[in-house]
């Protein structure tokens, strides 16, 4: 049973194989994490800033804050694909 080989589709299995990976790997280059072209960007406004841990600090001679309490806020930008 010697098989010939023009019956064996494996040269056509490699050449199929690598077509498909490089056209996976050409979208995942383009629209995916590298090219960013899915980037997203959120904006928060008005964060309030909450301190915790001051009497450790204050401890520690680190930082002194008055025991009034503060009306901080911070903006915050998320960006990300």
């Amino acid at each position: 049973m010697d098989r010939n080989h023009k019956d064996n589709p494996r040269g056509l299995y490699l050449f199929l194989a690598a077509v498909i990976s490089l056209s996976i790997w050409f979208f995942v280059d383009n629209f995916g994490n590298n090219g960013s072209a899915f980037s997203a960007r959120q904006k928060v406004s008005e964060v309030p800033i909450e301190y915790t841990g001051l009497s450790a600090l204050a401890d520690r001679g680190l930082m002194l804050v008055t025991d009034e309490e503060t009306t901080e806020d911070i903006d915050l930008v998320f960006e990300g694909p």
